[in-house]
């Protein structure tokens, strides 16, 4: 009986080593498992927050780029509403000083006017309408001048019409085909576009290949 007690004992106390060992290297093993997986996992949290930063940096240089890239493009566009306004004063002054030329005697301007016109159009028999109210001439007289600047014989009849808004004179052929307005405002409108461009050179807001 002790024989066998014995040997049970030391059955009972292998079994009890063998399982205290495989425990061991179980919670070994699962250390080692934790460890690693700690130590990827730190890694994995480096990586990420470096990824998060570099992408952080990144756009903000994107940001910054396209700030920058947009500081001339909108100085430019303030510089141009500021010429552009500036230019549209000029013409706003140039068309009240036509408008308030009362007072001035536009003569020669529509002898001027008028030869300028029908040299440029064909035909023999031209009619002029003009306001009387802005200069000092009579028609016939207008009739006589305009003949002798243009040097050629040529039929014009004259009718003066209080209702002509602005200055100048409108030139028509006897059948009404040819029409040329040359009221001044009408030929400010026409000849601004080249004006205003002239004016920005000489004012330096442009260059001339500008």
């Amino acid at each position: 009986m002790t024989t066998e007690q014995n040997s049970t004992e030391r059955l009972r106390e292998e079994i009890l080593a063998d399982a205290k060992r495989k425990a061991e290297e179980i919670i070994s093993s699962a250390r080692q498992e934790a460890e690693g997986i700690l130590s990827n996992a730190e890694a994995e949290s480096k990586r990420i927050r470096q990824e998060i930063i570099d992408q952080a940096k990144a756009e903000a240089d994107r940001r910054s780029e396209l700030v920058l890239a947009s500081v001339p493009v909108e100085t430019g566009r303030l510089r141009g509403e500021r010429i552009e306004s500036l230019l549209e004063s000029v013409y706003e002054e140039a068309s009240k000083r036509i408008l308030d030329s009362e007072e001035i005697d536009l003569s020669e301007v529509l002898v001027n006017l008028a030869s300028d016109a029908i040299s440029k159009m064909s035909g023999d028999f031209f009619i002029l309408r003009f306001s009387g109210t802005k200069q000092n001439i009579s028609g016939d007289e207008l009739v006589q001048r305009i003949l002798e600047r243009i040097g050629k014989p040529l039929t014009i009849t004259v009718s003066e019409e209080r209702d002509i808004a602005s200055p100048g004179i409108i030139i028509e052929d006897n059948e009404g085909r040819q029409i040329w307005d040359n009221r001044l405002l009408e030929r400010l409108k026409r000849l601004w576009p080249e004006m205003r461009r002239k004016i920005a050179i000489e004012a330096g807001f442009i260059s001339q290949k500008e």
